[in-house]
């Protein structure tokens, strides 16, 4: 095996590598000694010197006032990363148990004003690869004015097909006839559905809840866990239709 190979596998950075080598070579050694076969500087060795020390690939020992390192037996360094991987074996169910903890932890955020609206459209816009949304289209496109316009633009600038289940009024009903110019395929609903009033969009992991009254809020909420429960209630409702 290459000794590049080997550096790799004992995550040895280059100098590190030329160091262990030459002390591998010289079986125990002064600094200066392990410096000159590596050629690499004094100072700078014995800093490598300590450093494999510490990771169990070298040791020290006195010799007549000198003090001198020397290479551990491969074989035992082997036998040492196989206790190790042993050990970690054993820890992987409580490990396992800490990376799951946090996954489904949702994180939420707060925003208010047309400002936390406009924050939350372009969060939408810049990440999602497919979006749904249901609720009211007039409240948003009254609330946000132009910026509504703007956002449709990047999102079918960007490609981002929209499915959207929106409320049957004239104003829904003119979204409608601009599905195939917009990218999105629309379905209505009456207007005393149960969602008159706000929206919510569902993209990658999250899912934003606008209110419009009697002011503008909106909560983005990031949850694998949350989001894939309303895309199924969406994709439900969106096959009875």
């Amino acid at each position: 095996m290459h000794k590049n190979t080997i550096a790799q596998i004992l995550n040895l950075k280059p100098n590190e590598a030329k160091v262990y080598f030459a002390l591998l070579e010289l079986g125990s050694a002064t600094v200066g000694q392990v410096a000159t076969l590596s050629v690499i500087p004094r100072s700078s060795a014995e800093v490598i010197l300590k450093r494999l020390t510490e990771k169990g690939l070298a040791f020290t020992f006195r010799k007549k006032q000198s003090l001198l390192f020397g290479a551990h037996d491969p074989r035992k360094v082997l036998a040492g990363y196989e206790e190790k991987t042993k050990l970690l074996a054993k820890a992987v169910p409580t490990l396992n148990s800490l990376y799951g903890s946090s996954k489904h932890e949702a994180k939420v955020r707060y925003y208010e004003g047309m400002e936390g609206l406009r924050t939350v459209l372009r969060e939408v816009y810049s990440e999602a690869q497919e979006l749904l949304a249901f609720g009211s289209a007039d409240e948003i496109y009254r609330a946000s004015g132009d910026f509504m316009k703007e956002f449709v633009k990047q999102r079918v600038e960007r490609r981002i097909p929209l499915r959207a289940i929106i409320l049957n009024t004239p104003f829904g009903e003119m979204r409608k006839d601009k599905d195939a110019k917009e990218l999105r395929h629309t379905k209505l609903i009456p207007v005393n559905s149960a969602f008159d009033s706000g929206l919510i969009q569902i993209w990658e992991n999250k899912i934003a809840i606008y209110s419009f009254k009697p002011e503008i809020t909106a909560l983005v909420i990031e949850s694998p866990v949350t989001q894939q429960t309303l895309s199924l209630f969406f994709n439900e409702l969106w096959e009875k239709i």
